[in-house]
């Protein structure tokens, strides 16, 4: 899910007075679905699985106009199971840094595993080292370095 996708949720999903939260999980790979729900339990910082009824959210629709959100229990359920997952995932510092080689255009040689984004299977290309990162710690990374 893109960073975009993510803050608009939040904005959202989250009032005026906390739109200073900052999520303590990623939540790039969260389901559109569950995601006010999962943002609602890290902010609630629960102890146990919530029941529904605390995971009631007040949103804003696509028209800025504020409604109800209450997960059902499979809704709830996944949300908790992403979050728990999500609190026992490794922190970027916790992971090995992969060197990034770049080139004379300061890009790294890149192959796509599977089409993403426009570009096709087997592609080589040059792209920025944050992006190569970004996508390198997704959960079914699209590309793999490509050894000069």
């Amino acid at each position: 899910m893109s960073n975009a996708k993510i803050m608009s949720t939040l904005a959202a999903v989250l009032p005026s007075a906390l739109a200073s939260f900052t999520p303590t999980v990623d939540l790039s790979n969260a389901d559109e679905e569950i995601l006010p729900f999962v943002i609602a339990i890290d902010h609630g910082n629960f102890g146990e699985k919530p029941n529904c009824d605390a995971l009631e959210l007040e949103m804003l629709d696509e028209n800025g106009k504020s409604k109800k959100a209450k997960p059902s229990s499979a809704q709830r359920d996944a949300a908790w199971e992403y979050y728990q997952q999500a609190k026992k995932a490794p922190k970027d510092s916790d992971q090995p840094k992969v060197e990034l080689k770049t080139n004379k255009n300061g890009t790294v040689a890149v192959e796509f595993l599977y089409s993403h984004n426009g570009y096709r299977k087997g592609e080589v290309v040059g792209l920025l080292p944050k992006e190569v990162s970004r996508l390198l710690e997704t959960k079914n990374p699209p590309i793999k370095l490509v050894s000069e």
